[in-house]
């Protein structure tokens, strides 16, 4: 996935591509989130600018931090009322 948001094929079209580069416009950062049942399923990568020319960071344990700060187990939902 990473990959494909490197991406500037936009056929001819600059502001058709994924990584965008435009005058006063184009691609400013990029996040990468996967979510799957088990916690080895859940991945978090942020690139602070065009994905392009900036690494992706790995920031997956601030998910596994968030499900344990949450007190929420697997499969729980939480319900909001409204007043």
């Amino acid at each position: 996935l990473a990959e494909v948001c490197r991406t500037h094929t936009g056929n001819g079209n600059a502001l058709d591509g994924i990584c965008v580069h435009a005058k006063g416009y184009g691609t400013r950062s990029s996040t990468l989130l996967q979510f799957g049942p088990e916690e080895d399923d859940r991945v978090f990568r942020y690139a602070d600018g065009a994905p392009c020319c900036t690494e992706y960071e790995d920031y997956t344990p601030l998910l596994h931090d968030l499900r344990h700060e949450s007190g929420y187990a697997a499969g729980a939902t939480a319900e909001r009322s409204a007043s």
